[in-house]
């Protein structure tokens, strides 16, 4: 949301219009209504803000900010390629309100890079990169972590061709966050689009570490209906205590259409914790 030429309002007007281009922590429509003192995680894939519009990354920036939402992962990102010649991550992180961002390359792609990332309200400590090396599926694929204050957040883009491919690529991820993070009660957040329905083989494996935070959530491709699960919000099983207040695929919004700003529907959890 852009902010809008200031003119003479009362005082509650001008307040509720800076809280809206600072990107407030409050939800700026009451669709999908935020528990207090909850977090909200969102996973998003944007198909490169370019699916069924030319660049729908102002669209996505307005549904974040409905949402309220705190952190977001997003797959299929396009940095400075001939196809999208800026860093999309770091467009998205400036029109939701100069939130942080960080960025992790899957792959070369038309002269630039593609890959994944996550923008957030929270201030990042250390990040990491894991590369997914392609082995038998179509392409190679990443994982961006990033520690917050408080919680430890990350995002993938499995394989969409092999199952193979995608168990090895969830292997690599639960390697690195479980012997990392298995004895911190600092709670562990995985989301993404894992190209996998949840009776799939590569979500089977994540469940020996990981916690489906929105178990029985509808589907979330295509975004014109959604009929397949296949993105997800994972919590791993170390010793931190994280109690789910509630979650949903979101449709609806004051100003976007979430049916043309990508091919899928996002997904939202709230925790407490």
């Amino acid at each position: 949301m852009h902010m809008r030429k200031f003119c003479p309002l009362s005082v509650l007007a001008v307040l509720l219009l800076i809280l809206a281009g600072c990107g407030s922590i409050k939800p700026l429509a009451n669709n999908y209504p935020k528990p207090k003192r909850s977090v909200r995680l969102m996973t998003y894939n944007v198909g490169a803000f370019g699916k069924y519009s030319e660049n729908s990354t102002e669209m996505v920036a307005t549904m974040i900010k409905e949402l309220g939402a705190d952190i977001v992962g997003l797959q299929e990102l396009d940095s400075c390629n001939t196809r999208h010649n800026w860093n999309q991550v770091k467009a998205l992180a400036e029109a939701t309100g100069k939130w942080n961002c960080t960025f992790t390359a899957a792959m070369p792609y038309r002269d630039g890079s593609y890959g994944v990332g996550i923008i957030s309200r929270k201030r990042f400590g250390k990040k990491y990169d894991l590369h997914i090396p392609k082995g038998e599926g179509g392409e190679p694929r990443a994982c961006s972590i990033v520690e917050t204050p408080d919680f430890v957040f990350a995002t993938t883009h499995l394989d969409h061709i092999s199952d193979g491919s995608r168990i090895a690529g969830a292997k690599i991820i639960d390697d690195f966050l479980w012997n990392r993070y298995k004895d911190s009660d600092k709670p562990v957040f995985l989301c993404g689009d894992m190209n996998s329905s949840p009776s799939g083989a590569a979500i089977a494996f994540f469940y020996t570490h990981f916690r489906n935070l929105a178990e029985g959530c509808p589907g979330t491709y295509p975004s014109s209906g959604g009929r397949n699960c296949i993105d997800y919000i994972f919590c791993l099983r170390n010793k931190a205590s994280v109690t789910v207040k509630g979650f949903d695929v979101p449709t609806k919004y004051d100003k976007a259409d979430a049916a043309v700003a990508s091919d899928h529907l996002p997904v939202i959890v709230d925790v407490k914790f």
